[in-house]
């Protein structure tokens, strides 16, 4: 049979224009959760929005994508992944459009809203587009490209967004995103082709069907109050019964959507993916790569960086710092499959988690130095360590799940990366307030300000708040140099704690996959 050049040629055009859709909608939703880090401290005077309210506007985003992400996971399974897909990208674009023309406060939460639950369709759909246009030769490429993408979306969102707000305004953090979503669309329509699936609805047991209507509602609330007691520990702490019961509440449901899915024939999610051993290390190896490198660093360092007693950078000198870490991940990424194909996964998985943990480690030690020319080579070690385990961790993921399941298979990858991105700014926060508020109330015991232990002004002088520290600077406390002093080693305290407990938790995670990954020269 003679081979049609030209086809092929055509083929080959169309299948990287429709990577190139996936890539920049995965580009809009990554860069579109860290974006605001910077902006924040504008919105806030511009809507006048509380202190306690302003991590709202990225937990928002983070809250409705994880709530949705395995939903979006089993639609792109049963229905049209065209059709859905186009839907989610209309979706993001009318949510960005309220963001940017929101006339008060109330609006920005729900533009971010919509915008998390149009992420969790575009992030699902992506990868699972992906996986259906290329051939296997071609798959292990086209899914490293996507994942550098992702990842680049993540670490540059600071940046871009510093950038941004500082020379023109944080609404052109939106602009760009509408501009990128238009472009995809574009694509969509004219490269990706139809597919034709039957839609079958699943209210209750007793009928056999498609979606599973009750797996959808326990999975979406029970996740939605998990994560929403979790949010709010930072703000109202352990022991506040809304925390406790919004807890109790979504675990209870996240039970009786496991039993659900036990008895339904056409389940949501088939929790038998887990007995494979490289998917759940890849979900473990994507939890800790965005809690910790991709989330809890740049947040945590953008603290540091503006602290008024440590680096007192701008929101955009702030983005700068990180560019060593953003660009050292993108080599990583870059050359991650020709790594992989020298050493074999297995080597490369361990090698690239011990940089990370290296590098955590030094930063955790050369952060007492107060000199960000310290910090750099650290973040040289850990964005290239942390750019080569991304592709092989989406690798892993859909390459152990039947094809039938990839739908499924995707929803957890990026449920994971995104609950991965919620710890990365609520967990690690609680940490680094903590260490830093302990660290104060032990060394300035008589100091008037912290007489009653109010949450707000200790947090404020962990992070080296400016207004905060300017005021004492110009009040005639006593020891005002001590003080400072003092209020400075507690930000460097929390950071470098946080640091040192990141750098164990890889190396916890460095020794899983040691022990239980296989020894194969590909993915398998």
């Amino acid at each position: 049979m003679k081979v049609d050049k030209k086809q092929i040629t055509a083929y080959k055009f169309r299948t990287y224009l429709i990577l190139l859709a996936m890539s920049l909608s995965i580009l809009v939703i990554a860069y579109n959760t860290t974006a605001l880090i910077n902006a924040l401290p504008v919105l806030q005077h511009d809507f006048h929005i509380a202190p306690a309210n302003l991590q709202w506007l990225l937990n928002t985003y983070i809250l409705a994508s994880v709530t949705f992400m395995l939903v979006a996971g089993k639609l792109y399974d049963t229905f049209d992944k065209r059709t859905i897909f186009l839907i989610a990208l209309v979706e993001y674009l009318i949510a960005s459009l309220i963001i940017i023309y929101a006339p008060n406060s109330k609006f920005l939460y729900v533009g971010r809203v919509l915008q998390g639950i149009g992420a969790a369709l575009i992030a699902s759909g992506s990868l699972t587009i992906i996986k259906k246009t290329f051939l296997e030769f071609r798959l292990q490429k086209a899914i490293s490209i996507w994942s550098t993408i992702a990842g680049f979306g993540f670490c540059a969102g600071p940046f871009l967004g510093g950038y941004l707000t500082s020379h023109f305004s944080w609404a052109y953090i939106f602009w760009v995103a509408i501009l990128l979503v238009i472009i995809s669309i574009v694509l969509v329509l004219l490269f990706l082709p139809k597919e034709k699936k039957q839609l079958e609805i699943c209210i209750d047991d007793h009928k056999h069907g498609n979606l599973d209507i009750a797996g959808i509602i326990s999975l979406g609330a029970g996740l939605f109050c998990v994560v929403y007691g979790f949010v709010k520990i930072n703000d109202r702490g352990w022991n506040s019964p809304i925390i406790l019961i919004s807890i109790i509440i979504g675990s209870v449901l996240l039970i009786i959507f496991y039993f659900i899915e036990k008895q339904t024939s056409s389940p949501i999610l088939d929790f038998t993916v887990f007995r494979n051993k490289e998917f759940s290390l890849a979900l473990i190896g994507t939890l800790a790569l965005f809690s910790i490198i991709l989330m809890e660093i740049p947040y945590l360092f953008n603290i540091y960086a503006q602290n008024r007693t440590l680096l007192n950078y701008s929101a955009y000198n702030a983005g700068c710092a990180l560019l060593p870490l953003n660009i050292c991940y993108l080599v990583g990424s870059f050359t991650s499959t020709k790594i992989s194909k020298f050493l074999g996964y297995y080597y490369t998985l361990i090698f690239a988690l011990a940089l990370q943990a290296t590098g955590l480690f030094m930063l955790s030690y050369l952060v007492y130095y107060v000199s960000y020319s310290y910090m750099i080579i650290p973040f040289i070690v850990i964005g290239f360590g942390a750019g080569i385990t991304f592709p092989c961790y989406s690798l892993l993921a859909i390459n152990n799940i039947p094809k039938d399941k990839t739908g499924q298979a995707a929803g957890l990858l990026n449920l994971t990366s995104y609950f991965g991105d919620l710890t990365g700014t609520v967990i690690w926060s609680i940490i680094f307030f903590y260490t830093g508020s302990d660290y104060l109330i032990k060394k300035l015991p008589h100091l008037e300000l912290l007489s009653n232990n109010n949450k707000s002004i200790l947090n404020n002088l962990v992070m080296g708040n400016r207004p905060t520290i300017e005021k004492i600077l110009h009040s005639d406390i006593e020891n005002k140099n001590l003080i400072i002093d003092q209020i400075q080693k507690s930000g460097i305290t929390a950071f470098s704690n946080a640091m040192l407990y990141s750098a164990v938790i890889i190396l916890i995670i460095t020794f899983l996959f040691a022990f239980y990954l296989r020894k194969s020269k590909e993915v398998n």
